[in-house]
């Protein structure tokens, strides 16, 4: 679809002595592969077992394990791409993301057409904050399998990152004309909304998205934070309070709903969400929602 795009605000300012406050969104990413390869055929005859060890324990969230099989694998069958790939899933889930992007790296030079190493690979770019590497990652996925919508839904969000935001539109309807209950590619398109302030298709699209599925905190985060910035306060915390009847240690609906109450003179909730996702962050080691946090005034 063409965008009708309305220039978004660079700066929103607020009363002096205020600090400015953010909303968190949901992480519109489609995250490393939470399942494992198996051996590519072509690549080796018979298996070590260190390797379906590790893709058990990987399987099972057990990642240091996964970690010491897949280094025995490797030992052993120093050429095997799928043990490069799922050792770096494990370090991606570690949040290594320089020894995540070197072992995919490796994965797709051993194994020259390998879209998931290349869309892992883009992931941890991402992660890392590196856009423009994570975009060249997600456009080899692409390029190589042609209906990878996970990859189109990714690279949109970069492009969305950097403000191409036709660009990011396009790789939207492609992932959703591949998979049209692809809800992720509805809360992206969202999120491209919420970002240029065009909040009635923002919430447009987070509906969409939850009526192929209620079950996504995201969603209903993301359009609890639309209200927020259409000043509908109350409907924002209905929405966080979904989000979080979904998922308990959600910090970043703490956080917001926290910004809600406050807004709306609750300051007794809005001390009791916001000491909540503080502690929710410093567990789940969310740098960057921790120093956000703790710069909010109280």
């Amino acid at each position: 679809m063409a965008l009708g795009i309305s220039a978004p605000d660079q700066l929103q300012t607020s009363s002096p002595g205020e600090a400015i406050e953010t909303v968190k969104p949901a992480n519109s990413l489609d995250s490393a592969s939470a399942a494992v390869d198996v051996a590519h055929p072509s690549t080796v005859t018979i298996l070590p077992d260190a390797y379906a060890l590790g893709n058990a324990a990987f399987a099972q969230g057990d990642y240091r394990q996964a970690l010491d099989y897949y280094n025995q694998t490797l030992a052993d069958a120093p050429n095997l791409a799928e043990a490069y790939n799922n050792r770096g899933n494990v370090f991606y889930c570690l949040g290594q993301w320089e020894e995540a992007i070197a072992d995919y790296t490796q994965a797709f030079t051993l194994r020259s057409n390998y879209p998931r190493a290349h869309f892992n690979c883009g992931n941890a770019y991402y992660a890392m904050g590196n856009v423009a590497a994570a975009l060249a990652s997600f456009s080899q996925a692409v390029e190589q399998d042609p209906n990878y919508s996970e990859a189109y839904n990714n690279r949109g969000n970069c492009y969305t990152r950097l403000k191409q935001y036709q660009e990011a539109m396009d790789d939207f309807d492609r992932a959703l004309a591949l998979d049209p209950q692809f809800t992720q590619a509805q809360n992206s398109i969202g999120n491209l909304y919420y970002q240029i302030n065009q909040y009635d298709e923002a919430l447009a699209s987070y509906h969409q998205s939850l009526v192929l599925n209620p079950n996504q905190p995201e969603a209903y985060n993301n359009r609890g934070n639309v209200y927020l910035a259409q000043g509908e306060y109350s409907l924002a915390i209905e929405n966080y309070n979904q989000a979080l009847a979904l998922n308990a240690d959600y910090a970043e609906a703490y956080y917001n709903r926290g910004l809600a109450h406050r807004r709306l003179g609750h300051n007794p909730e809005a001390q009791a969400d916001l000491h909540q996702a503080l502690s929710l962050a410093q567990a789940q080691q969310n740098l960057a929602l921790v120093r956000e946090i703790q710069a909010t005034p109280r």
